[in-house]
């Protein structure tokens, strides 16, 4: 273990990386402070120094490359602390920056619930170029004109900001049904502590609001967009679609071998390629229909839609022989297929992986489908990072991975009252009193080893109490439940 209880074995192997890599010490600072997430919990430069010079962690093996720059990417800024420290540049007390449509200055911070100015402003900067929220700015009043001094936000509100990301996506995505990608930093000037909430500009604009409205950001205002803008974002994402569609046209012709490839014209059947052509006669046009990989989040944010079929055999006077498509994997259909221990063949299983890898819930019962699809944990990582290469939501896979790699969830070593309850197998769902009793259970089942439950009893109970969270929106308790899932099929299928 590292000397000091402040930092952990880990931090100081990423620390030690990353020193190794001639990242400034300021940098490192960040990132592990942005995944520390807490200020109280923050650490200084000083442990950076100590770590440098080998005070701390002596023995301790630096991380791996990828390990690094997972990290990085998940803690790192999205422009870089500079800019904003650009953006709280001061002249005579005041701020020299003022507000405009990628930056907006709130005095202090009321929380993310029901806030319905700053869900606005945060639907009004992704359909833009993006920007920044800071808080703890005061606004002055000085004539005509505004000015904008460094206040600071108290502890409280510090708290509030510190929610968890997953929160705050479950607020975004019931307000748009959309993922917003945003990023949270605390920074310190004068020791005051300033908030600053980053939104990036999104990749499928424009959003659309539950009431059926699309925000804009104009100048320092948040407004409906003109009907202008409106056809320009149109127009660019109908240019992106296309530029996409070709890229992965190009993309698998030279995977396949331009020998090897075909172009076929859905109109008139013809179908050319390098050896010659052939047409497929029109009366069997209208039969072909070709299913896609698509992607969307629902509200409640993690499933996604992928559809995948095959070409089968076909006979002589051309009729379809057999025809096998998988569609609608979606959390629910990976989970029942994974309570009732479906028994489904490779194909289906590395669809459901692949479905899976770019859902936004991060804990799921990926080992019994890796099983199915005669996967070991390697050849899992292996599948997940080609996913990964071509996946909308690399974020996403690149968390599954991270949690495959270090074998999570780990065994809780926390037991409650409802140890007994679960040795003497009695339904769960029955003896629930309170939300919190969900959590509880939840803890008291990854405290297992898997010699000492009963695997068709817990996947049973787990399936009530996972249906009770979805059909009655217990967003937070579900959570727990998807960990305590998670944790059964580690202990079983890993």
């Amino acid at each position: 273990m590292a000397r000091h209880t402040d930092i952990t074995d880990y931090e100081v192997s990423l620390i030690k990386k990353m020193l190794d890599m001639k990242i400034p010490n300021q940098k490192i600072l960040g990132y592990i402070n942005n995944c520390r997430g807490d200020v109280e919990k923050h650490i200084n430069n000083g442990r950076i120094t100590d770590i440098k010079q080998g005070k701390i962690g002596k023995d301790i093996p630096l991380a791996t490359q990828d390990e690094v720059e997972s990290f990085m990417q998940k803690y790192g800024t999205f422009h870089g602390d500079s800019e904003i420290d650009k953006i709280l540049q001061i002249k005579h007390g005041y701020l020299l920056c003022e507000e405009n449509e990628e930056i907006e200055f709130k005095e202090t911070f009321s929380g993310f619930k029901n806030n319905t100015r700053l869900i606005t402003t945060i639907h009004a900067m992704a359909n833009n170029k993006g920007g920044m929220i800071i808080f703890g700015i005061k606004e002055i009043q000085s004539g005509d004109n505004k000015k904008y001094k460094i206040s600071g936000v108290d502890s409280e509100q510090l708290r509030k900001f510190n929610v968890d990301n997953k929160e705050i996506s479950n607020q975004l995505n019931a307000a748009f049904g959309e993922h917003i990608e945003f990023q949270k930093i605390i920074k310190s000037i004068e020791g005051k502590d300033i908030c600053v909430l980053k939104i990036l500009e999104s990749k499928n604009k424009p959003i659309i609001d539950s009431g059926g409205k699309i925000y804009y950001r104009y100048n320092a205002q948040n407004q409906t967009i003109k009907k202008l803008d409106l056809l320009r974002v149109l127009k660019e994402r109908d240019m992106q679609e296309l530029s996409n569609t070709f890229y992965k046209h190009i993309k698998t012709i030279l995977k396949n071998g331009v020998e090897n490839s075909a172009i076929l014209n859905v109109l008139t059947g013809d179908v050319e390629g390098k050896s010659g052509n052939f047409l497929i006669s029109e009366d069997l046009l209208p039969k072909i229909a070709f299913i896609k990989e698509g992607h969307f989040v629902e509200k409640s944010g993690a499933p996604a839609l992928i559809l995948k079929g095959s070409v089968e055999a076909i006979s002589a006077d051309g009729v379809i022989i057999s025809h096998n498509v998988h569609k609608n994997i979606d959390e629910k259909y990976i989970y029942e297929i994974f309570f009732s221990q479906k028994d489904i063949d490779k194909q289906e299983a590395e669809a459901c992986i692949e479905a899976m890898a770019e859902f936004q819930a991060s804990l799921l019962p990926m080992r019994y489908f890796m099983q199915k699809a005669d996967m070991n944990k390697d050849k899992l990582i292996e599948f997940l990072v080609n996913i990964s290469n071509n996946a909308r939501k690399k974020s996403f896979v690149k968390n599954k991975i991270e949690i495959i790699k270090e074998n999570k969830p780990e065994k809780s070593k926390c037991q409650n009252e409802f140890i007994g309850n679960i040795n003497n197998k009695v339904s769960l769902l029955k003896i629930i009193k309170k939300d919190g009793d969900i959590g509880k259970i939840s803890v008291a089942i990854m405290s297992y080893d898997k010699e000492e439950i009963d695997k068709m009893y817990i996947l049973s109970e787990l399936r009530k109490l996972y249906n009770y969270c979805v059909q009655h929106n217990k967003n937070i308790q579900i959570s727990n439940i998807r960990k305590a899932i998670a944790y059964v099929d580690r202990i079983f299928f890993e």
